[in-house]
């Protein structure tokens, strides 16, 4: 019963979250007539997308955490689990910024700019989604060059495991490409949008700094996070087959750390 009652919880407050944020998107549509409001939808628009990418994201790792295994390893869903929650996150921040507020009425008007992701990207949070995307990339090359042929033990003095080589690798190494390609889709959208109408240039580049802050935090604590359950199993592999306790020339001994096959 513990299974179906994690997944079925996400679920319904994916459906009220909907609900609510739908209800927001109808009431805060920019009218020509009304700019002064124009900011503050925009605002709400935002709030409740992000709201909404969250608790998305919370499903999709509950999901992957508590659902049945169907065959794949239990494993290899914990390892993935954080990234795809990941792209889940970003995925409905795409959907924020396709749906984002627009004008209506008959006379609209433009404010035409060059802008750069760049530009609108926290300077901070870009360092460290380089940083832990580089880190990750490190430490899938480094376990899949030092794992054993089957890609989830390691052997030295002995053999353990699990070890994050090849067959834990390639689905995190996916699911990582899968969230940096749905991130990405959101920075764009975040950056090319329309402006919002009646607000100042300074105005409108903090809503976009805040959107492409949404998009990225949730991605950047995924790498990391993955990255750290990497170094840990990893590190602890290490550890076993290089223990004192082994001596050359005994029979290798298997240590599972985790009681996964």
């Amino acid at each position: 019963m513990g299974g179906p009652l994690l997944i079925a919880v996400p679920v319904l407050l994916l459906a009220i979250a909907a609900g609510v944020a739908g209800v927001l998107v109808l009431n805060t549509r920019a009218r020509s007539r009304d700019l002064a409001q124009t900011v503050a939808a925009a605002r709400r628009h935002g709030t409740a997308f992000g709201v909404l990418a969250l608790l998305c994201g919370a499903g999709a790792f509950a999901a992957l955490a508590a659902g049945p295994t169907r065959g794949i390893d239990r494993g290899v869903l914990f390892a993935v689990a954080p990234l795809l929650a990941a792209a889940a996150h970003a995925s409905v921040i795409c959907a924020g910024e396709l749906t984002w507020p627009r004008p209506r009425g008959q006379v609209r008007t433009a404010r035409l700019s060059r802008r750069r992701t760049r530009d609108v990207v926290p300077r901070w949070l870009r360092r460290t989604c380089l940083a832990a995307a580089t880190g990750l990339g490190a430490g899938l090359t480094a376990g899949a060059l030092l794992a054993d042929p089957d890609g989830r033990h390691l052997t030295g003095l002995g053999t353990a495991g699990p070890f994050p080589g090849a067959f834990y690798g390639a689905p995190v190494l996916a699911a990582a490409l899968l969230a940096a390609a749905a991130t990405l889709a959101a920075l764009h959208l975040s950056t090319h949008r329309a402006a919002v109408v009646g607000a100042e240039p300074e105005t409108d580049a903090r809503l976009r700094r805040t959107s492409t802050h949404r998009a990225l935090r949730v991605t950047a604590a995924a790498a990391l996070f993955t990255l750290g359950g990497l170094c840990f199993f990893g590190g602890n592999a290490g550890h076993a087959v290089s223990s004192s306790s082994y001596k050359i020339g005994d029979e290798p001994w298997q240590h599972d750390l985790l009681p996964w096959p």
